[in-house]
């Protein structure tokens, strides 16, 4: 048990349990962004979310990791197999989809055992590339995921469209 801490495969039943740190990193990414989008709401995303889960461990296509240490959840990590980029050479990509940690557990290393752990995962699975979408603004996970050998490959940017004669 590494730092009072450990990290262990998640079983489907172990999902639901998964709202509270989901919750934190939701509230962390609308604060973070600078996105000039409006993010839904946590409880109108978290059912999806949670039944998006559950398919993909259903599908076999999933990959659910927990930090645990002191009898509490820690952090989670879940990571699902995508096919091929059209873009790039390679085989089967695994994404990265949720990294969380609680805020005052972050530092301790936590994370990047998860996003460790969830490539070995990934490449049990199939996968010869990880992916990881990283919100605008969110300059601590980018690091992270940079420290990790982890570099930006595409820069997806979004916009609202304006109705005709709407101001910019």
């Amino acid at each position: 048990m590494a730092g009072g801490w450990e990290i262990s495969e998640g079983i489907r039943d172990d999902l639901p349990r998964m709202e509270r740190l989901w919750r934190f990193l939701y509230a962390h990414h609308s604060e973070v962004t600078t996105a000039a989008l409006p993010f839904v709401t946590a409880d109108e995303r978290w059912p999806e979310r949670l039944r998006e889960f559950r398919q993909s461990m259903d599908d076999g296509a999933g990959a659910f990791l927990i930090a645990e240490g002191g009898g509490e959840d820690l952090g989670f990590a879940f990571s699902t197999m995508r096919p091929a980029s059209p873009i790039f050479s390679g085989g089967a990509i695994g994404e990265l989809e949720v990294l969380v940690v609680l805020p005052e557990r972050r530092g301790q290393g936590i994370g990047e055992a998860l996003v460790r752990r969830s490539q070995v995962a990934l490449r049990e699975m199939g996968a010869t590339t990880l992916k990881v979408v990283v919100l605008a603004g969110n300059d601590a996970a980018l690091r992270l995921y940079r420290r990790l050998g982890i570099e930006p490959a595409l820069i997806e940017l979004l916009a609202p469209l304006k109705a005709p004669g709407e101001s910019a």
